[in-house]
């Protein structure tokens, strides 16, 4: 066991318990362990495995997930996804984001898990941002803040850490640092992005940093290596006195010269507490050799890393002390959520749709839901479904043009998801338009910025995200009409039982 590597958080491969993930904390040291989709099956299974791996460990260990709820999930499986931030932005409701962070948060500490790396108090940022379109509560600082807070009392109360994110804002990005450095010219003033961490920063748990360089605020380094970013902006400045979460050591923002081990020592001088290095053994191994070394040798100090450990160890004991019970509905809550951020644009006397219509349905970006719930992985299948569970006679999906030419339709519902994804996508949809005006219905399931590509006026249904719950308000608001209760609720997809 290397003293270094005690700041890591560490990724696996696989959803079972095998030996070989305990050898490698033991080996590193790492105190973090963090969960993503290749790790799951289900709930059941997610909270087994926990348990075995802390009980084979016998030491503390923060386990951590990715679960915004929305787009970004690592559990869905048995789940009643709840809608993301964009629909809780457009509520505007701080009741409703507490009850979303609340029953978010149950649900994973019911499994085991310490730390839920949400909420993102990200602004959103024009409709080419490639991250905060459907994961932003808005483009207003003082929205996002009181809604934030709301989220994150809720974590709280339902058993988890919260984790602010993406500090120091990724509204001005525009690539993805998933794949590439996003860099922000000295021109861009960053005091708007920073004031929901500004505002909210005294009180968080934890805060985790982006790979960004933002040149107004260091024009030579990414915030993940910036000891200006970390120390003297977040520490210093804003007072954050919790644990600073590096993002994934291995995405293609952080690149090193000396690679993820390299990137590691430099996020640590830089005044990271926590070191996540999400995917593959070798990596975690080098990376904890790399920060004894840096420690033995004083790169990093001995006192300020002794001091890291214990803020991440603070998020360990965080456990709640008994369990929450069913905190609500999970199914009943995240059908209010997507009514609420369901917007209905153009001529709403268009709706609802005849029981004696002809429908056909077209996706014009054909691609999976992952990690999708139950049923929902191929969004047009389940809208489908679901439309005629509502007493439509004859709905039926078609998979071209030509198709929807020859079958004969009435009325037709085109559903959309993100057109940047298909090169024609924009194209088809503007002559969809053009050729049936008034036959055509848009669903909106994707980014914002889709919402930009429609013909206007356009008769158009903006979801707000994927989820089962908005394909079913979708359902509800095209059979029944645009009315204040949409539809009627399916009480059968309860969620986790936390009783």
């Amino acid at each position: 066991m290397t003293k270094g590597g005690a700041r890591l958080m560490i990724g696996f491969e696989g959803a079972d318990f095998r030996d070989e993930i305990v050898d490698l904390l033991q080996e590193t040291g790492a105190s973090g362990l963090i969960l993503f989709a290749r790790n799951i099956r289900g709930s059941d299974q997610v909270a087994s495995l926990v348990a075995e791996i802390r009980a084979a460990l016998s030491r503390p260990l923060v386990v951590a997930i990715d679960q915004e709820e929305g787009q970004v999930v690592r559990l869905a499986q048995g789940l009643a996804v709840l809608p993301g931030n964009l629909c809780l932005g457009r509520a505007g409701d701080e009741e409703l984001a507490r009850r979303a962070g609340r029953l978010s948060a149950a649900r994973m500490a019911a499994l085991g898990i310490d730390l839920l790396l949400a909420p993102v108090v990200d602004l959103r940022g024009r409709p080419g941002n490639p991250i905060t379109g459907l994961r932003s509560f808005g483009r207003e600082a003082a929205e996002v803040t009181r809604l934030a807070r709301a989220y994150v009392a809720g974590i709280e109360e339902g058993g988890c850490a919260a984790c602010l994110k993406h500090f120091p804002g990724l509204g001005p990005a525009r690539v993805d640092p998933h794949f590439e450095l996003p860099v922000v010219g000295p021109e861009i003033d960053p005091r708007e992005d920073l004031a929901p961490f500004r505002a909210l920063a005294a009180g968080a748990a934890s805060v985790m940093t982006t790979h960004l360089l933002h040149a107004a605020l260091d024009p030579d380094a990414p915030a993940t290596f910036s000891a200006r970013v970390v120390r003297g902006l977040l520490r210093d400045e804003l007072g954050f006195e919790g644990a600073v979460i590096a993002d994934d050591l291995v995405m293609g923002g952080a690149v090193h010269p000396a690679g993820p081990a390299g990137a590691a020592v430099a996020a640590a001088a830089a005044g990271h507490d926590f070191l996540p290095v999400c995917r593959g053994a070798d990596r975690a191994r080098e990376a904890a050799r790399a920060l004894d070394e840096a420690l033995a040798g004083g790169l990093l100090e001995s006192g300020e890393h002794e001091m890291a450990i214990g803020r991440i160890l603070g998020l360990a004991r965080r456990r709640p002390g008994e369990k929450l019970g069913a905190v609500e509905d999970a199914r009943a809550l995240a059908l209010e959520i997507a009514a609420a951020g369901l917007v209905i644009g153009g001529d709403r006397r268009r709706l609802p749709l005849a029981a004696t219509d002809r429908v056909r349905v077209l996706d014009l970006v054909d691609a999976p839901v992952d990690p999708a719930e139950e049923g929902c992985a191929d969004p047009v299948r389940a809208l489908v479904a679901g439309l005629a569970e509502r007493g439509l006679r004859d709905v039926r999906r078609v998979e071209s043009e030509a198709a929807l030419e020859s079958s004969g339709f009435d009325r037709l519902v085109v559903v959309v998801r993100g057109l940047d994804a298909r090169p024609d996508g924009a194209e088809r949809l503007r002559a969809l338009q053009t050729d049936h005006p008034d036959r055509t219905v848009v669903v909106l399931a994707g980014p914002p910025g889709d919402a930009e590509l429609l013909l206007r006026p356009a008769l158009s249904l903006d979801l707000g995200g994927c989820r089962r719950a908005q394909l079913d308000r979708a359902a509800d608001a095209l059979v029944f009409g645009p009315l204040p209760a949409l539809g009627t609720e399916h009480p059968d997809d309860d969620g986790i039982d936390l009783s």
